[in-house]
């Protein structure tokens, strides 16, 4: 029961641990500032092609000027170990020279997450992970095998790539004894909504994930982007989210079920980004109805990508190159171009924002017209 309850309040504490942070080290005295969360953008890479993808347009790029693992250890000699790191990608179990990295990590000292589709390993790799500072492991499963495996394009066998990966992994912590988190995440489709508690019931019985992540998808050019703007004026920028739902026949009956149904799960299920279920239907309807509520990650949270470029929080805008940084990002907090950035998002509307599961959305005021529904 202990760890259910510690898995259940996980995200949310360090939703509030992030922002709360964020805030803090941006207005407080400090001689340095770090980021308290590193995403690493290690690849454009991926083996997969999934539709509602918000990374699609940009995968699998010529991949120029990779940092060099010595790289990598600069960069790293420059951070504290109170930063936590995210490895994200595309796939990052596809980039070069990924086990190289993970020891790396796990020889300086620093806890990461990492997030994969599972279907990229052998048995070396999942015992690294299991061996290395790994505390949070996130893996993607939107359905059972026909309905998951019709969201991976040309892939016939990536449910069972899956399953296996997560049985390997799952045996070799047990064995080790190592406590890593399993966080099972699952995208929120019109396609699957049906499939997603028996999925999850069927997974407590035999993956026994410590949480659930129900995402809602999104599509914001601003947002996690490959292809980063160099302007703030830029339209990729200014686009907001621009997701289509289609065949959204019976979407809300079928969105109060799930939520019922949710009430039979022991499992923690997290559903982001942060949203009361009465706008989730909102969001189905009429994504331009969500809007970001405030969010102080972009003053603090950064991402580092494969060529060394830097952005704010997870925002497709870039502020410099590490390496015209020295191999220091607490430099970066001083430059003008941050200062101007902060200035920009201040000012701004937020639709940079849109989408974003890091945050905290709800309905639009002028939306707010009587014509929502409640879920009960």
């Amino acid at each position: 029961m202990l760890m259910i309850y510690k898995a259940k309040y996980l995200a949310r504490l360090f939703f509030y641990y992030n922002q709360v942070g964020s805030i803090l080290v941006d207005r407080l005295f400090f001689k340095k500032k770090f980021p308290l969360l590193l995403h690493i953008r290690i690849t454009t890479k991926c083996n997969l092609s999934c539709p509602f993808c918000y990374l699609k347009e940009g995968l699998n790029q010529n991949e120029e000027n990779l940092l060099t693992i010595l790289e990598w250890k600069k960069i790293l000699s420059n951070i504290p170990r109170t930063t936590i790191i995210d490895i994200t990608g595309a796939e990052p179990m596809m980039a070069k020279d990924i086990d190289q990295f993970i020891s790396l990590l796990s020889e300086r000292g620093f806890k990461f997450s990492l997030t994969t589709n599972g279907t990229v390993y052998n048995s070396y790799l999942i015992s690294q992970l299991v061996d290395s500072s790994l505390k949070y492991l996130m893996v993607s499963l939107d359905g059972f095998e026909s309905m998951h495996n019709s969201f991976r394009g040309e892939s016939k066998n990536a449910f069972k790539k899956t399953i296996k990966f997560l049985n390997e992994f799952n045996k070799q912590k047990n064995l080790k004894n190592k406590k890593i988190h399993l966080n099972i995440k699952i995208m929120l489709l019109e396609k699957n909504i049906d499939e997603i508690v028996p999925l999850i019931k069927y997974l407590e019985e035999t993956i026994e994930p410590n949480s659930i992540t129900i995402n809602l998808p999104f599509k914001n050019e601003a947002r996690g982007g490959l292809k980063l703007s160099q302007s703030l004026e830029e339209k990729n920028l200014l686009s907001g989210n621009n997701f289509v739902f289609k065949g959204l026949k019976n979407m809300e009956q079928k969105l109060i079920k799930l939520k019922r149904d949710l009430r039979q799960i022991s499992t923690p299920v997290a559903i982001k980004p942060y949203t009361s279920w009465n706008d989730i239907i909102g969001y189905f309807t009429n994504n331009k109805k969500i809007k970001s509520n405030g969010c102080s990650l972009y003053k603090n949270n950064l991402t580092l990508y494969y060529n060394g470029d830097v952005t704010p929080c997870d925002i497709s805008y870039k502020l410099k190159n590490i390496r015209e940084l020295d191999y220091n990002l607490s430099s970066l907090y001083t430059k003008k171009r941050f200062k101007i950035f902060k200035q920009y998002m201040k000012a701004s509307d937020k639709k940079i924002c849109e989408g974003c599961i890091q945050s905290s959305q709800s309905i639009k005021k002028d939306f707010n017209s009587g014509t929502t529904s409640r879920i009960d």
